[in-house]
């Protein structure tokens, strides 16, 4: 999970993105089996969706397909807080249905495919 972390942080940064959570992150060094480290990896995320959401109007989801090991990704659009439309749905064409494992998988492929919406600042 680390390194696809790592490349959605790097895109996230091209895009505006700023985070208290990757500073305290990358300067963390002690040694506790990466427990905190970890911890801070699942802050960071809900740190990007929070500012999707607020900043570009992206709500990234990732959601149970009818099975505890399928998940898949949605991507909606909201504007003053209403739900205006969805961008992208892993499941919406019937002949292509693409799931995850997890529901990080899910998320973080979310995520990159949220911010690569985005235009560079």
């Amino acid at each position: 999970m680390k390194n696809k972390i790592e490349e959605i942080v790097l895109l996230a940064r091209s895009k505006g993105f700023v985070s208290d959570v990757s500073v305290i992150h990358e300067n963390y060094k002690v040694a506790d089996g990466n427990v905190t480290r970890n911890l801070l990896n699942y802050l960071l995320l809900a740190e990007m969706q929070k500012w999707l959401r607020d900043k570009h109007g992206l709500i990234v989801e990732s959601v149970n397909y009818f099975s505890l090991t399928k998940y898949a990704l949605k991507i909606h659009t909201i504007e003053e807080g209403e739900f205006t439309g969805t961008v992208t749905d892993s499941t919406r064409d019937v002949n292509n249905r693409v799931t995850y494992k997890t529901y990080e998988e899910a998320l973080l492929k979310g995520l990159l495919e949220a911010f690569k919406l985005i235009k560079n600042k």
